[in-house]
């Protein structure tokens, strides 16, 4: 019997440098993976406007262009809907992009298409 426990220690790895204990390193990586999945249950399709919708928020647009008046463009990227204040730069009618900042002078760059609504 002490041969066989002999046996049985020497096969057991003991480790020889001591780790730091890190408590929540798995729950980090549960936790990113959990969001990964919650993030795509909340995406949505792209809402469909119609010609006067259209319209309309090209109007307002124009007119925060012109008057460089905050609008709040609420907007559609990577299937979800976003909301921010902002002030539209430049508008290209003919590749239709709009160049919005916002108050902290980030850059924006929309197609006509991904806006949803102004106010």
């Amino acid at each position: 019997m002490d041969d066989q426990g002999d046996k049985e220690m020497n096969d057991v790895k003991v480790q020889k440098e001591e780790r730091e204990w890190v408590p929540f390193t798995v729950m980090s990586e549960q936790l990113l993976s959990m969001r990964k999945v919650i993030g795509e249950k909340f995406k949505v399709q792209k809402p469909l406007l119609t010609k006067e919708e259209k319209e309309r928020i090209f109007d307002k647009l124009l007119m925060s262009l012109l008057t460089e008046k905050e609008i709040l463009v609420t907007y559609f990227r990577n299937g979800y809907i976003l909301t921010s204040y902002m002030t539209v730069v430049h508008i290209n009618p003919l590749k239709h992009i709009i160049m919005c900042t916002d108050a902290f002078y980030k850059t924006y760059v929309f197609n006509t298409t991904d806006i949803i609504e102004i106010t």
